[in-house]
């Protein structure tokens, strides 16, 4: 096993793709760090966007990286060499997972130059800011860990990282109808008077009218077995995590640390404030650690099944 990850190690030190894709998000980071800090500079705008508002671009990232990163070895013939010289098929997917996993935090630590600028506005301290990078580098190793699973049993470089990317993005958009499901209103609300008088529902409404409403159950708000699953996809998904901290405005008035996110159901309104303890409610990293494990242990014994020509 240490001699697959030194190998492992020594090929991703020579890897041209993934020292290319680390320098573009470092340097894309340290950016957008001092815009950042430029941007909570004393303005009129109450609220400015997270930093981390990019962050998802991991999941493309890692995607991308780590599906070449694995089939190199098959298509330069290493993985039957490294089955010949007697490693085993679990080692082999262990050291790639390790090493893809570093991959995936390599590329997220960067996103920490992204919030150069509002702790240093004090909008956040540092110690809720590593939080968040704390559960985007979990997250993280979600995306590099279906990747490896995906590339492992495809082999083909183009192929899996089409696939890999087309899972990411279905992530994605599965989170995004999750989150409209469950964002949907237990009743909807409708005018029911106007200055005391029954409201037909097309007359114009003069100004300064006193107006009352009327709440009727909304029949698409989802209820029992179906909530419970929306529910529970809700947590599972990683990308429900990443988009979680991405999602969310900073209070940019005073020296509070309330932010807005469309994944809380909390407070009043359309986006709600609440503080950033709220959303890792939400952003659980335990649920991204567990997922990851499952795909691991998917993949080896999947692995250890396939043939190798």
């Amino acid at each position: 096993m240490a001699n697959l990850l030194y190998a492992d190690f020594y090929k991703l030190r020579k890897d041209k793709l993934f020292l290319l894709f680390l320098a573009f998000v470092t340097g894309f980071c340290l950016y957008k760090g001092i815009v950042t800090y430029s941007s909570f500079l004393p303005t009129e705008n109450e609220y400015m966007v997270f930093p981390l508002q990019e962050i998802p671009i991991i999941a493309f990232v890692v995607s991308i990286v780590t599906s070449f990163f694995v089939c190199t070895d098959y298509s330069d013939g290493v993985i039957r060499n490294k089955i010949i010289t007697g490693c085993s098929r679990k080692n082999i997917y262990l050291s790639n997972t390790i090493v893809t996993s570093v991959i995936a935090l390599s590329m997220t630590l960067a996103f920490l130059f992204c919030g150069i600028g509002v702790v240093l506005q004090k909008k956040i301290p540092l110690s809720i800011y590593l939080i968040f990078i704390l559960v985007a580098l979990v997250t993280s190793t979600v995306f590099s860990a279906v990747s490896t699973f995906i590339s492992t049993l495809t082999t083909k470089k183009a192929v899996a990282a089409v696939v890999c990317i087309a899972v990411s993005a279905s992530m994605f958009l599965a989170t995004s109808y999750v989150s409209g499901e469950l964002g949907r209103p237990e009743f909807n609300r409708e005018i029911a008077t106007v200055n005391g008088e029954e409201y037909d529902g097309f007359s114009m409404i003069p100004e300064n009218s006193v107006l009352t409403y009327r709440e009727y159950p909304n029949p698409t708000y989802p209820t029992g077995t179906k909530r419970i699953v929306l529910e529970f996809a809700n947590s599972v998904l990683p990308t429900t995590q990443l988009s979680a901290i991405a999602n969310i405005w900073v209070n940019n008035t005073d020296d509070s640390i309330y932010i807005i996110s469309q994944f809380s159901t909390k407070g009043e309104g359309d986006e709600p404030i609440v503080s950033p303890l709220d959303v890792l409610a939400v952003a659980n990293p335990i649920y991204s650690l567990c997922f990851s494990i499952f795909i691991t242990v998917l993949g080896v014994y999947l692995f250890k099944r396939k043939s190798i020509n």
